[in-house]
C-alpha cells in the first residue's frame, strides 16, 4: 500500500477537519483525499475544513480535476480555509474557490493563524 501525501484529523471539540498535504500531491492523491473526507461523518455534520498546503513540495494536479471538485462542492455548506504559501497552491485553491462559487465560505490564507481565526468566527481585519 502506498503512503498518501496527506493526513486527516477530525477535531470534534472545535468541529474542524484538519488536512495536511505533504510531499508530491497528484490527481490520484486528491481524489483519494476527497473520497476520504466526503465519507467522513464530520463532513456531513457541517464541520469546517482546514487544508494546510504548506507541506506540499510538488503539485501535479490538473485544472480539470480542480474544476470537477469545485463543481461538486457547490452544494456544500462547510466553510473551507486553505493555507497556501506558494503561488501554485494559491492558484489551485483560488480556481477551486471560483468554480465552487463560494467566495463567502472558502477563503485562502498565507498563514495558519488567520485561517483558524476565520474558521472559528473571529473578526477579521479589513
Amino acid at each position: 500500500m502506498r503512503l498518501m501525501p496527506f493526513s486527516v484529523t477530525v477535531d470534534r471539540e472545535h468541529r474542524l477537519i484538519r488536512i495536511a498535504l505533504r510531499g508530491a500531491v497528484s490527481d490520484e492523491a486528491l481524489l483519494a483525499l476527497s473520497a476520504q473526507v466526503r465519507n467522513d461523518p464530520a463532513m456531513a455534520e457541517g464541520f469546517d475544513v482546514l487544508y494546510d498546503c504548506r507541506g506540499a513540495t510538488e503539485l501535479t494536479v490538473t485544472g480539470d480535476l480542480i474544476r470537477n471538485m469545485g463543481r461538486r462542492a457547490r452544494g456544500d455548506k462547510n466553510r473551507v480555509a486553505f493555507v497556501a504559501a506558494t503561488p501554485s497552491a494559491f492558484g489551485l485553491a483560488r480556481m477551486y474557490q471560483m468554480v465552487a462559487e463560494a467566495e463567502d465560505r472558502i477563503r485562502i490564507f498565507e498563514d495558519e493563524a488567520p485561517a483558524i481565526a476565520w474558521l472559528m468566527g473571529e473578526p477579521q481585519p479589513e
